[in-house]
């Protein structure tokens, strides 16, 4: 299990544990890697505290203290450099570099395997991805939706999907 999958299964044991939720509140919880640019956000961020606050009747801030106190008492402080609390409850992560290096050994370990999920649903998808208009000039954007569509598809297969 990757880096953010373990967030994620860490972060639903500490919710059933402290607030007792079912599996249907659970599902709708996000992990989410941050790709803004702004370092504060931290490496992921999750809106689990908003989602259980509305459940357990609590402000979502004070249940997103409850979980981050959790997470850091449980210590996963070898993987979690620093949870911030933003906003109206949301949960921002920040690993350590111990935890990315661990990280980046496990994928050379395993290769592709790595981006292997066993537990993922396998999808049919249907790409169209170039247009053949007969009547319109031929252009480098029909060359290039050609590509992308192919590698799209090619990560597809590679994930297992259809």
């Amino acid at each position: 299990m990757n880096i953010v999958g373990q967030t994620r299964h860490d972060i639903t044991q500490v919710v059933k544990r402290l607030f007792s939720a079912d599996e249907a509140i659970l599902a709708s919880l996000d992990v989410s890697i941050n790709t803004d640019k702004d370092r504060s956000f931290g490496d992921v961020s999750s809106n689990v505290a908003m989602i259980i606050a509305k459940s357990v009747k609590r402000n979502p801030r004070e249940v997103a203290q409850e979980i981050k106190d959790a997470l850091l008492l449980e210590n996963h402080a070898q993987r979690i450099e620093n949870i911030v609390i933003a906003g109206p409850g949301f949960l921002n992560i920040t690993f350590s570099q111990a935890a990315w290096v661990a990280e980046l050994s496990s994928m050379e370990q395993q290769g592709g395997k790595f981006f292997h999920n066993p537990l993922a649903k396998k999808l049919r998808y249907l790409l169209e991805y170039v247009s053949a208009n007969p009547t319109g000039p031929v252009h480098l954007g029909g060359g290039r939706g050609g590509i992308i569509g192919d590698v799209i598809a090619n990560v597809l297969a590679f994930l297992g999907h259809d």
